[in-house]
């Protein structure tokens, strides 16, 4: 068995190390370790049905067309890839790939998955078919025309090459950096029964079939979702947790964050992410514990530069000069959040933009550069979705700051499924807006979502830059760290001279719960459901 030594492959997605503990014979894992969330414990004061909180509700379980956060925590204990990362932390181990071997110009992954790792529901073992399927399938390869909008991070698979039962090679036509650090260990890589998928069809989103150790059960709309353990588990995991402890888990959404903390209080919730203001009363409760993960998601105020009331650029940076981020901060997040100063926080490892300016705001400047573009109307209307976490607070306080600049503005709230639209004419009217999006361990996944391609997607600014998309793709080719921390930073300053995004913060997840509760959080601030224990 072979595995790349480059080092820039180790972090991130497995190390030699992990991979040469395989047993030659029964191809299991040597000396797994310890959960670092803690160990079962006989007597606990909790039963066997875990009852966790989520900021929203499912809504597509299907790894190609999963929404957000609420989806990606319930997918992550009922799915698995060939490998994961060990929770917590940003090192991979091997999952359902027995053996791995990537070519010296990381083209060709050869991949062997454990013979015997079964689907739920009685749907059969898992092949190197199944992983053809998969993958192919959200890249549109093959015959495949899914249209994923997760495509990208296939972009570069050339197909799956089957070459037994459980073994195979991926192919890619040229070196891909963000393959070994978002898409083979996360929901882009994830292992799907081609005969499930193909038999439940448009069912398929709501009532999914993976190989992890909680199969999925039920989902009741605006009550909850429900996964039991799965009997017949391979024990693929074993290489990072000990044997799950749950016999249920059962997951709410609720994006009240006031009924959340009453539920934790009464204790009809064990454990769930709260909004930062409730966190000090939770933390001074007997029996309760409050933690605090940083993600690698974002929140920004964007300008669309294709609207004729901001095309003119002294706009756009009077409007920024005008805003003031740390006020933002402070009233709707109680300070709970670290203030971004561009897309990748420094969590990340690579791309951090450390120079990028800090601006304060200058109510007389803003009036200056209006003054100088000409403008006459200036009457804005500033949106957001409701369910974005003190939305409305955010857009009050930025019609505060540009009314100080001599700015009126207007607010508009919409509803999740007009805000998130894509394309349209509710998207090309949209003028100054208030957003967050989801983060992964790689920039890749950050930058992808604004280049030109995506306009009519998720660039709701409209910003389109070929050489800042050229810099992309060239970031994506190299593995070298250096190369990419100077292309990314590069990028990120092209970007902030375009002046249509005002960075607000690089969110901290904030969870309390039962202290019995050993919670087990992602390294992108998530919870692993199915890694929960129960504290020694």
């Amino acid at each position: 068995m072979v595995w790349s030594e480059h080092s820039e492959v180790q972090r991130g997605l497995v190390d030699r190390r992990t991979f040469l503990r395989f047993s030659a014979v029964a191809g299991v894992l040597l000396g797994a370790s310890v959960s670092a969330c803690g160990v079962e414990t006989a007597s606990d004061g909790l039963g066997k049905r875990l009852v966790l909180r989520q900021l929203g509700e499912m809504a597509n379980l299907d790894p190609a067309f999963a929404v957000g956060q609420p989806d990606y925590e319930v997918m992550v204990s009922v799915y698995e890839g060939l490998v994961a990362y060990r929770p917590g932390t940003m090192d991979s181990a091997p999952a359902i790939a027995e053996e791995l071997e990537i070519n010296d110009d990381r083209t060709r992954i050869r991949f062997r998955v454990r013979p015997g790792v079964q689907f739920h529901a009685g749907y059969g073992e898992v092949t190197a078919e199944d992983v053809k399927f998969s993958f192919e399938r959200i890249a549109g390869v093959g015959g495949h025309n899914l249209d994923s909008p997760y495509a990208r991070d296939w972009a570069p698979l050339e197909r799956v090459r089957v070459s037994g039962r459980y073994t195979g090679e991926i192919r890619l036509k040229e070196p891909f950096a963000p393959l070994f650090r978002t898409t083979l260990p996360l929901f882009s890589g994830y292992l799907l029964s081609k005969r499930a998928t193909t038999e439940r069809k448009d069912r398929y989103a709501t009532n999914p079939i993976g190989t992890g150790p909680y199969e999925f059960v039920e989902w009741k709309p605006r009550q909850h979702a429900l996964l039991r353990r799965f009997e017949d588990y391979s024990g693929a995991n074993s290489a990072y947790a000990p044997p799950v402890v749950w016999d249920e888990i059962e997951i709410r959404g609720i994006s009240n964050d006031n009924s959340a903390a009453i539920g934790l209080t009464t204790g009809e919730l064990d454990y769930g992410a709260i909004a930062p203001i409730d966190a000090p009363r939770l933390r001074g409760d007997d029996g309760f514990a409050v933690d605090r993960h940083a993600a690698f998601d974002y929140t920004f105020i964007g300008m669309n530069q294709k609207h004729e009331k901001l095309r003119d650029k002294r706009v756009r940076q009077a409007i920024r000069a005008a805003i003031d981020v740390d006020s933002i901060i402070a009233a709707g997040f109680e300070g709970a959040y670290d203030r971004a100063t561009a897309i990748i926080p420094p969590t990340m490892g690579v791309g951090h933009w450390k120079d990028a300016p800090l601006r304060q705001p200058d109510p007389e400047k803003a009036r200056e550069l209006m003054a100088q573009a000409g403008a006459t109307d200036t009457t804005f209307t500033l949106t957001a979705a409701t369910d974005q976490e003190a939305s409305e607070v955010v857009l009050q306080v930025v019609q505060a700051n540009l009314r100080d600049a001599g700015i009126t503005s207007q607010i508009s709230m919409q509803e999740p499924g007009a805000f998130y639209t894509l394309g349209g004419k509710t998207q090309a009217d949209r003028e100054i807006f208030y957003a967050g999006f989801n983060g992964l361990p790689d920039p890749f996944y950050s930058t992808v979502w604004f280049t030109c391609d995506q306009i009519g997607k998720w660039n709701f600014q409209n910003y389109c830059d070929k050489t800042f998309d050229r810099m992309n793709d060239r970031a994506a080719r190299t593995f070298d760290e250096d190369e990419r921390d100077r292309l990314y930073v590069t990028m990120q300053q092209r970007w902030d001279d375009a002046c249509n995004t005002v960075w607000v913060t690089w969110l901290t997840m904030t969870y309390a719960g039962n202290d019995v509760v050993a919670p087990s959080i992602g390294n992108d601030g998530r919870m692993l459901p199915w890694d929960f224990r129960k504290q020694a």
